[in-house]
């Protein structure tokens, strides 16, 4: 029924609590934390029944490791899973670490279709 990716990421909406993040990372490390998640909620989509709910976290602020792996994991899956809504609006949120005094991340409800 549900299925919770903690997707390992770059981390770097932790940097005010770790600023040694932004010294460790690669420019690499992105396009490859990215891919890898993708890897991971495919891996991910036998266990999920038709109608279920997968939720993908990251504590990072990278657009190419949030928004953009779960529109990719999505084409790739060609229709098999849509963002899920609640009350009309899309059940994604992108956590700036300004907007609650708080660490930077990324979460969205994927639904599986059919």
């Amino acid at each position: 029924d549900r299925i919770i990716v903690d997707a390992p990421c770059t981390a770097l909406g932790t940097i005010a609590k770790n600023p040694e993040v932004k010294y460790s990372r690669d420019p690499d490390d992105i396009n490859r934390l990215s891919d890898l998640s993708i890897k991971i909620m495919s891996s991910c989509h036998p266990y999920l029944k038709p109608g279920g709910r997968m939720m993908f976290y990251t504590c990072t602020i990278s657009p190419e490791e949030n928004g953009q792996a779960v529109r990719n994991f999505i084409e790739l899956m060609n229709g098999k899973y849509c963002i899920a809504t609640h009350r009309g609006a899309g059940m994604e949120l992108e956590i700036m670490p300004y907007y609650l005094d708080s660490e930077g991340g990324y979460v969205c409800m994927l639904e599986k279709i059919g």
